[in-house]
Formats: C-alpha cells, sequence, structure tokens
C-alpha cells in the first residue's frame, strides 16, 4: 500500500490549523505531519494539544507548536497573526 508520503512531501513547510483538538483538527495535523509539514496546533483555552503534539513529533519527526487563542476574541486573532508573521513561533 502506497502512503501519503511516498507520494508529496511538505518538507520544509508550515501547516496552520484551527481546531487541532478536535477530531477533524487531529486527523488533518496527522495527514499533514506524515506528510512532512511543521505544525503549527491552535485550538481555545482549555483544550489539551501538548501530548497530540508531542506523538505527531515522535511518529514524524516534524516541529509542532501549540497555540492558545480564542477566535472569537479579536484580541487573540491579531497576536496570533502577528505570531505568524514575525516568525517567533519557535519552530526550526
Amino acid at each position: 500500500m502506497t502512503r501519503l508520503k511516498e507520494l508529496m512531501s511538505l518538507k520544509g513547510r508550515r501547516a496552520l490549523i484551527t481546531g487541532a483538538s478536535g477530531g477533524l483538527g487531529r486527523t488533518i495535523a496527522d495527514t499533514l505531519g506524515e506528510l512532512g509539514a511543521d505544525l503549527l496546533l491552535v485550538d481555545k483555552p482549555g483544550a489539551n494539544m501538548t501530548d497530540f503534539a508531542s506523538d505527531l513529533t515522535e511518529r514524524w519527526s516534524i516541529s509542532t507548536k501549540c497555540i492558545v487563542c480564542d477566535l472569537e476574541l479579536e484580541a487573540d486573532r491579531i497576536d496570533l497573526i502577528s505570531s505568524v508573521k514575525d516568525d517567533n513561533l519557535g519552530l526550526n
């Protein structure tokens, strides 16, 4: 069986995933991680993403960063955008 990683590579790219601790977010993160993308996992306060991020890092040898952001709050959205634009998220 051919795996996605054998068909295409996202190595050297980054993906920002909102709702990363939910079912769909986890599936997207796992797929993009398998393809080699470094991941910015974004979810609301109280969402536990650290174990999932560690699992992705170990399984796919990628960098992950968990970002707490309530997308309903303008200040949080502005901070998230600034962090991504300034590239100060701590990914390799």
